[in-house]
């Protein structure tokens, strides 16, 4: 999978840095972390790919890449440069909408359906409560089916530099990686946590209404409650 002159440039300058400190190139796991690759394999990919260009030369050792210099030197110090096989991607139609629009569309959709489910559910509790429900029993789940984690399927695509470079500030005040950033922008989306607590589609749809970024709306919720929390305590002191 080619990469984008964003992702080859910043590789080229980040080499070329570690050349000029006299320290050693980043290792694989370095470079997927910096990326926010999901695999090594990606970031031997790009290696791959720079030496492939003549941009650098990996030097090996019985197959261990040993170190790189800029640019190429010779045919045989690429010896043992092996560009792993690349995984096959079903071809995908043609866009008709450029990429940010249709991500703006996606993220729009999933709004407005965080929306009618939380009106929808509260509906529901409201119903809930008017008459009483008869207690239904657990469905009995199947022993294969106990802790076996859901399927995962992987999403590659591109940002557009502006958005990128949002991912990449957020990211460097959080201490990770862009690619984990832009992993946890995405899930928000779903209602799906991205190892942070849930937060309920009530809460983020009163966020769109009220036209605030959602981590700020729960910010906000967190210092009312904490100052009804003090209220209510300093009320009981003053009772006793």
């Amino acid at each position: 999978m080619a990469f984008s002159k964003l992702t080859i440039g910043r590789m080229l300058d980040w080499i070329r840095a570690c050349i000029d400190k006299g320290i050693p190139a980043p290792t694989d796991a370095e470079i997927q972390e910096h990326f926010g690759f999901d695999n090594v394999e990606r970031a031997r990919t790009l290696l791959a790919e720079l030496a492939d260009r003549g941009a650098i030369t990996i030097q090996r050792v019985n197959g261990d890449r040993v170190g790189i210099t800029m640019g190429r030197k010779s045919a045989a110090a690429l010896i043992g440069v092996g560009r792993p096989t690349p995984t096959i991607k079903t071809p995908q139609p043609p866009r008709t909408k450029p990429r940010l629009e249709i991500m703006r569309e996606i993220l729009a959709r999933r709004t407005r359906e965080a929306t009618a489910s939380a009106v929808k559910a509260s509906k529901d509790d409201t119903a809930s409560q008017a008459k009483p429900v008869a207690a239904t029993p657990a469905p009995l789940v199947a022993p294969a089916a106990i802790g076996k984690p859901a399927p995962r399927r992987q999403i590659n695509f591109d940002v557009d530099a502006p958005i990128y470079e949002v991912l990449v500030a957020e990211a460097e005040k959080s201490g990770i990686a862009p690619g984990r950033r832009a992993r946890e922008r995405f899930l928000s989306t779903f209602d799906v946590p991205a190892k942070k607590p849930l937060i309920s589609a009530a809460v983020a749809a009163a966020a769109v209404e009220r036209g605030q970024p959602l981590h700020e709306f729960v910010a906000a919720l967190i210092q009312i409650g904490f100052a009804e929390h003090k209220r209510q305590s300093t009320a009981g002191d003053q009772r006793l």
